[in-house]
């Protein structure tokens, strides 16, 4: 049964639309008919995004950007402007050829180190978002989409923002005299990448200051994000955010990433992937300056307090994740096992122990996934990440501010998950110079 003809040079369909009807096509001939449905369900919910927005947001949210905020609060910055352009100076002979990496070669630009201190801000409990008459946008990851996302569909949510901000007496919420809030971005990928480069932000505040501030998590916070606060030395007392408080003054390190204040639906309906690509994702980028003092004060505290024994090629399973899995990993492990390569698996490793372990790579080979964040810590090592058909330039984009030498392979999409061509990945380890 055919039922799509892969005829979508129509130029009058309304933009983004070749792109769903592209993506239908592929997850037809790929995962069948009734896995299109179910897909098919959860793309519509885009669709009425135009009206949501106006019906939610136009009645009163605010979302307030940097410059709001700055025109109303007081705010300290450190430092100054800083510029970087990300190339791909690679001159290997045998590249894979996967343009969407290279979508993002192009110059970025970083602001001083910032601090916000809002008078009476209140803290909203189930979705950590800041509110002061309106959202915060810096407290959801400095992105004006994920905070539309988070309040799409969720009537309950935009009635309760509305009730606090608005018409709540600082009588019905917990109060905190003074406290620097790091509660966004509790995902790994996220915490190593936006939460961990904004402690300097808060090292020359405290500095400066002479005091230390209490630091707000969000309630039962991962084990990582402790552990990884300890191994830095801050042992500021943990405020775990068990209810919607008020802050009568509410320290907020501005994210070492560009703003990013494109809308959720313009990600979604208006533009195609390599304008969204190569014009709207600098917040992936993060302040090189930021991902060095990470990278030096993890190696201050490694060497003096921290001593394991970890295997410098490594092959990171996902064994552990439920998508992006590698279905026939065994036989890559058996394959990589040739070339003196250790299988590991990051979520069975204290956050000290994943640290030792890249900044002592020579190779890693690994799926996309958040455990390549880990990358902030590495040194001199090749790395090989392995995509499905889905490429995110994440890990590109860190390696090449790191100076790593990045190799990207393209394999076959299998499901959720990716299966590797042996013969394929055997030909990259050899180009790349591994010696079994």
């Amino acid at each position: 049964m055919i039922l799509f003809e892969s005829n979508i040079s129509d130029t009058t369909l309304f933009p983004g639309m070749k792109t769903f009807f592209s993506r239908a096509v592929r997850k037809y001939k790929r995962d069948g008919f009734l896995e299109l449905i179910k897909k098919s369900g959860e793309e519509a919910k885009k669709i009425p995004g135009p009206l949501l927005y106006e019906y939610y947001f136009l009645k009163g949210i605010r979302m307030k950007s940097r410059d709001c905020i700055e025109g109303e609060s007081e705010s300290i910055e450190y430092g100054k402007e800083h510029e970087f352009t990300l190339v791909n100076d690679s001159d290997h002979t045998y590249i894979e050829q996967i343009p969407e990496l290279d979508w993002v070669n192009k110059n970025y630009s970083f602001g001083p180190h910032k601090i916000f201190i809002i008078d009476d801000a209140i803290l909203e409990h189930s979705n950590n978002l800041i509110l002061s008459d309106g959202i915060i946008i810096e407290s959801c990851l400095a992105r004006k989409d994920m905070v539309e996302r988070k309040l799409l569909f969720n009537t309950s949510l935009v009635k309760k923002i509305k009730k606090l901000d608005e018409n709540v007496s600082s009588e019905d919420l917990t109060q905190i005299d003074s406290a620097v809030s790091l509660c966004d971005g509790m995902g790994y990928s996220k915490w190593i990448l936006k939460g961990l480069p904004r402690l300097e932000t808060i090292d020359l505040y405290q500095q400066n200051n002479g005091k230390k501030f209490n630091i707000i998590l969000p309630e039962n916070p991962p084990d990582y994000v402790t552990q990884s606060l300890k191994y830095f030395g801050y042992d500021n007392e943990i405020i775990q955010l068990e209810k919607s408080t008020i802050i009568s003054e509410c320290i907020i390190p501005m994210h070492r990433s560009p703003e990013h204040l494109m809308s959720y639906y313009d990600h979604s309906i208006k533009n195609d992937l390599q304008s969204r690509v190569k014009n709207h994702l600098d917040y992936k980028m993060v302040d090189p300056r930021s991902i060095q003092w990470l990278h030096e004060e993890a190696q201050d505290k490694l060497s003096s307090e921290y001593e394991f024994e970890t295997p410098n090629r490594f092959f990171i399973s996902r064994e552990d994740t439920s998508e992006r899995e590698v279905v026939n990993r065994q036989e890559v492990y058996n394959k990589l096992e040739e070339y003196g390569f250790k299988k590991v698996v990051l979520s069975e490793m204290e956050f000290e122990k994943q640290v030792s372990l890249f900044l002592n790579a020579e190779f890693i080979i690994g799926a996309h996934g958040a455990g390549l964040s880990n990358l902030v810590f590495a040194e001199d090592c090749t790395v090989v990440e392995l995509f499905g058909e889905k490429i995110k330039p994440t890990y590109y984009m860190l390696s090449k501010i790191k100076g790593l030498d990045y190799e990207p392979v393209k394999f076959e999409e299998f499901g959720n998950d990716i299966r590797i061509d042996i013969n394929k990945l055997d030909k990259k380890i050899s180009y790349i110079g591994l010696q079994d």
